[in-house]
């Protein structure tokens, strides 16, 4: 068996699909030209104050005072946050001024309801609410910021985050990635992970593309009948939560999808979708996402909460989504930690977070790039050290040269279609997967297969699929 046969997860497969490919030269140099433009990366702390949303906040919250005060700290922003929900950051903070902010919210009739230190960094998060709204404070050490994002308890039902289902021992927990991009079409990226919990029910990461736009895929109906498929029982399936990295056509399609042709389905529900879509003025500086995209999915998610009762949660760095069963999410970043920062596009707007189930660790970084990835490691370091690790955007980039090794996992989950393996496999940032430095025991490229992973996984406990055809459209 070749290096590269093992490196990428052709070995001890129950199923063969494909042959091992021919050993690659491992001896290519490669210029790295692809890195985001350095300036803007982060706010700096001589940057001007950017207070563009204060004086509309200050009209509308009877706390202003409370909210924009913080001894010991200097506000240097306070920004429409999109969705109803505001933020503001103080700088030049030492972790007392983050207490002492907490404790001023506590004097103005707010009540904590979470404490805790981000992966056990020095990294802070805290969680307060009174009667009408909801503070997410969260403390970036390294920067000694102090982030506070306010919203109204309609917007953000994390304060109160309750999943009823504890049952455990219904089935056996598997995690599936299911591949989007069949080849010979150009669905070359697409990302689609599921977990099935031990109580029966699901946690979804993305989903691919929309079958409405992009039909030779059929991510929307190949993901519906693999809950179907996997679910206890197919006449009552749950899924626990639906996380949307970022709004690209490529992860939040089948999401869509769902929503016009399933919402009537009475056999499903969703209890919680978590997303973190930006203001409308963040919104613009990518193209590929407008406005029109945005309010779209904006009134999709209402659709879903009129329908399935659905909580829709604006997801922020620091919560944790506990499954009641053997599984945890947390989230480790959105990109409200850089703003006001240039965001060089929506793939930088991805949600990355660590899930935890049956003892090992998951890290997901939807389509997150150099900028956010930096930060990232600079914020949480070896701790990011995972189990799984699946490669930013699809394994393009442009990434940092060392996220990978930070992580340094076992096995790795590459999303990407049939067309772009070779590609996306050469990028100068996966070097790190070419050299001698890594532990990596599979690599395991989505394509258009379906892996699934019997949990705990052990190395062997898989199997792979070929994903055949929808002959008819599954419009029940």
């Amino acid at each position: 068996m070749s290096f590269w046969s093992k490196l990428f997860g052709w070995a001890k497969k129950k199923k063969k699909v494909e042959a091992p490919e021919k050993k690659k030269s491992l001896d290519v140099k490669y210029a790295y030209h692809a890195l985001e433009p350095e300036a803007n990366e982060e706010y700096p702390e001589d940057a001007a104050p950017r207070l563009d949303a204060l004086e509309a906040f200050r009209a509308t919250d009877a706390y202003f005072d409370a909210l924009v005060t913080c001894e010991g700290a200097e506000l240097k922003v306070f920004l429409d946050n999109g969705d109803g929900s505001y933020i503001a950051c103080f700088m030049k903070a030492e972790p007392e001024a983050f207490s002492a902010y907490g404790e001023g919210l506590v004097a103005n009739g707010y009540e904590r309801k979470q404490a805790r230190r981000v992966m056990d960094s020095d990294n802070l998060f805290e969680t307060y609410v009174n009667a009408t709204h909801v503070i997410s404070l969260f403390y970036i050490a390294h920067k000694k910021e102090i982030r506070v994002t306010v919203e109204s308890k309609e917007s953000n039902g994390y304060w109160e985050y309750v999943n009823a289902n504890t049952a455990n021992d219904v089935c056996e927990p598997v995690m599936l990635q299911v591949g989007c991009g069949p080849d010979g079409t150009r669905l070359n990226a697409g990302m689609c992970y599921i977990f099935r919990l031990s109580n029966g029910e699901f946690v979804i990461f993305d989903g691919g593309h929309d079958d409405d736009r992009y039909p030779l895929g059929e991510n929307g109906q190949r993901l519906y009948r693999k809950l179907k498929e996997y679910a206890p029982d197919s006449e009552h399936i749950c899924i626990a939560a639906w996380l949307i990295t970022h709004p690209h056509a490529d992860h939040v399609g089948p999401l869509s999808y769902f929503i016009k042709h399933y919402l009537e389905d009475p056999s499903f529900t969703v209890k919680h979708l978590l997303v973190n879509n930006p203001s409308d003025e963040v919104m613009l500086e990518d193209p590929r996402v407008s406005l029109e995209k945005l309010n779209y999915h904006r009134e999709n998610f209402k659709k879903l909460t009129a329908a399935k009762g659905t909580v829709v949660h604006k997801t922020h760095a620091g919560q944790v989504f506990d499954f009641g069963t053997d599984a945890t999410l947390e989230i480790l970043y959105t990109h409200e930690l850089r703003l006001p920062g240039a965001l060089y596009g929506a793939n930088n707007l991805s949600i990355v977070s660590r899930m935890t189930a049956c003892g090992q660790t998951y890290l997901f970084t939807g389509d997150s790039k150099a900028h956010a990835n930096r930060m990232i490691e600079r914020m949480y370091g070896t701790r990011l050290h995972s189990d799984f690790y699946q490669t930013p955007h699809h394994g393009m980039g442009p990434n940092t040269l060392t996220l990978a090794e930070t992580v340094d996992p076992r096995w790795v989950l590459w999303p990407v279609g049939e067309g772009r393996v070779e590609i996306s496999r050469a990028k100068p940032h996966n070097e790190f997967f070419r050299s001698d430095r890594h532990h990596v025991e599979a690599i395991f490229l989505g394509k258009y297969l379906t892996h699934e992973f019997r949990l705990p996984f052990d190395g062997t406990n898989y199997t792979v699929t070929e994903n055949t055809p929808i002959a008819e459209p599954q419009n029940d």
